[in-house]
């Protein structure tokens, strides 16, 4: 099962549309949809860091996620941009200012939309969470192949506005050197997803997709442009969805034997790799992967013992090991 959450139905409605899915009438508390066929749930959580804790802790506690499923966050998203002399400054407006929902102003804001030169579609994975309010960090671990430009994401309980003199720029200089090319993305859910999510699922089964919509240039951005920002992400969308299927269904593969030999091959890894219960669970993430995308793993894990990289000699040269093992296998 993949369980998907947006902040809000004009998210959503394209994925609704693209999978068919259903609307569930016994869910009171948060528009779900579902299809069995796809075997996807679709979660409308609301905006903003409590509503997207509340939504998560709701669904997964009345439908346990089982180890082979996933969740995905998907949403629009502000492109924080900072170049020197640019004059990009921006600042933080608190949430009651955003009637309609993440970017969007109420009827009687101006409707014309600045010039703001981002791409409908752009759509990013975010390696790096970070919690505004806390300061704390997080990182999902991406260990599927996917289409997308990879990001850091900074989450915060107010709208991101371009007007005032920055707080975020100094604060995040890090993550805009190390993410994209000039900034760093910003929304209002991805950390207390990510924060609730970790009660029910592993880092690797979490995914944070982002669509940029604006740049902080807010007014007038309506629920259409919100809504053709995903319909424009949308084959990307299906495409990294398509490969998380494929995982889910693992439990479901008649080759039982296959699944067999993986396991005594995790086994044997953990122990050369000096693996924690982290780099355990993704060993045997990465083997089942390999399984059904019909990659070549034995080939890769015989080359590699006789290339005396295998087996290490201590939990560093183990973790170096892990993460070389990783990126042959993707």
């Amino acid at each position: 099962m993949i369980y998907i959450f947006c902040a809000l139905y004009h998210e959503a409605e394209p994925l609704i549309r693209e999978y068919g899915l259903k609307k569930k009438t016994d869910e009171t508390c948060f528009p779900v949809f579902f299809s069995e066929e796809e075997n996807i749930l679709l979660t409308v959580t609301g905006c903003g860091m409590n509503a997207a804790t509340a939504a998560v802790a709701r669904i997964c506690t009345k439908r346990t996620p089982q180890p082979a499923d996933f969740l995905v966050n998907i949403g629009t998203c502000a492109k924080v941009s900072y170049s020197k002399g640019s004059g990009q400054t921006c600042r933080n407006v608190p949430e009651k200012e955003n009637a309609a929902g993440d970017g969007l102003h109420s009827s009687d804001k101006r409707k014309t939309v600045q010039e703001q030169s981002v791409k409908a579609g752009e759509v990013y994975l975010c390696k790096k969470i970070m919690e505004h309010v806390t300061g704390r960090t997080f990182y999902p671990d991406i260990l599927y192949r996917h289409p997308f430009e990879e990001a850091e994401i900074v989450t915060g309980a107010m709208l991101y506005h371009t007007e005032n003199k920055t707080e975020l720029i100094p604060k995040y200089e890090t993550a805009i050197k190390n993410s994209v090319a000039d900034g760093f993305l910003y929304d209002m859910e991805a950390s207390s997803i990510y924060q609730a999510g970790a009660y029910f699922f592993g880092p690797h089964q979490m995914s944070f997709l982002k669509v940029v919509t604006d740049k902080g240039n807010v007014q007038g951005l309506s629920a259409e442009m919100l809504k053709q920002g995903i319909a424009g992400a949308v084959p990307g969308i299906r495409s990294y969805l398509d490969e998380l299927r494929k995982i889910d269904g693992i439990k479901k593969l008649q080759n039982k034997k296959a699944m067999g030999e993986v396991s005594e091959l995790a086994q044997k890894l953990n122990e050369d790799m000096h693996c924690s219960a982290v780099m355990q669970a993704a060993v045997m993430q990465y083997l089942k992967y390999a399984v059904l995308a019909e990659i070549d793993y034995q080939g890769i894990i015989e080359e590699m013992y006789q290339a005396g990289e295998l087996p290490c000699k201590d939990k560093r040269e183990g973790k170096r090991c892990f993460e070389e093992f990783g990126r042959k296998l993707l």
